[in-house]
């Protein structure tokens, strides 16, 4: 779906203004990609895969994160670190589709689904990439983008719970909401 999607629009090359903050708390606005161009946009698209680890890691160092099936949790930051890259890793590979959206590409098939990912806090954005593409644009296509996404789960596969490590955390973020 994905495929098909960036060889027929390829990518929108307009960007979006982001609000972030820097170490004096001060508000910065910073132009970033919108769709990712994987032509142009290396260094956002190895960023937003940086930060997926960063996200985990702080959730498990400042906010108690740990899950069962993960095991024993190590000592040190050092090896917790690690652990974590290795259980990313092992995770089904995911792609940044725009933002902190990412499509599910293993097992490589139609519909899967798309994750927004803010840390740990993981939600199922799209049961597939064409609900995705409805919820996401919903605004400028004059559509309730709320009706849409809560459709989408209609539409799935199977249970989000069923994906290895990223289900995982989607269970635990509804479990704690």
């Amino acid at each position: 779906d994905y495929r098909l999607f960036i060889r027929t629009l390829f990518t929108t090359d307009k960007p979006q203004l982001v609000l972030y903050f820097n170490k004096s708390n001060r508000g910065v606005l910073k132009k970033v990609p919108s769709f990712y161009n994987y032509l142009k946009d290396t260094k956002q698209i190895n960023s937003c895969m940086d930060n997926l680890l960063g996200g985990i890691y702080f959730d498990v160092m400042q906010n108690g994160l740990w899950l069962k099936s993960w095991g024993r949790k190590p000592e040190s930051p050092e090896k917790i670190h690690t652990r974590l890259r290795i259980m990313l890793k092992e995770a089904p590979r995911i792609i940044p589709v725009y933002g902190h959206r990412f499509l599910l590409i293993e097992p490589c098939r139609s519909d899967n689904p798309i994750f927004s990912i803010h840390q740990s806090d993981i939600i199922c954005y799209g049961a597939n990439f064409r609900r995705y593409l409805l919820t996401e644009l919903a605004d400028l296509i004059g559509i309730d983008s709320e009706k849409s996404y809560w459709a989408s789960f209609k539409e799935l596969r199977s249970p989000v719970e069923d994906i290895p490590f990223w289900g995982e955390l989607y269970k635990n973020n509804m479990e704690r909401r």
